[in-house]
């Protein structure tokens, strides 16, 4: 373990940048696998080919799933009974 940690540890600057080149080509890489699956899950699962009608495309926008979260309206009446308790208490 310590001999590894050794080795990794830049002894010179062309150790550093040698070091900073093979990092820069490892975020290349996941960049450009972070895209390519980003694009694997935009494909469509429904077997078309073709999207020639509208209402096809309809459906496709209508299937995206809301945003997940507490809603404003239970948010707003926590943050007024916090607020009473707290009137009352205080």
């Amino acid at each position: 373990m310590a001999q590894r940690v050794a080795s990794t540890i830049p002894v010179s600057s062309e150790d550093l940048k040698a070091q900073l080149a093979d990092a820069n080509t490892t975020i290349a890489r996941l960049k450009e696998q972070i895209t390519e699956q980003m694009g694997l899950r935009q494909r469509k699962t429904t077997g078309e080919k073709t999207n020639s009608s509208g209402a096809t495309a309809l459906q496709q926008t209508q299937q995206q799933t809301a945003p997940a979260g507490v809603p404003l309206q239970v948010t707003a009446l926590l943050c007024l009974l916090s607020f009473l308790i707290a009137y009352f208490l205080f």
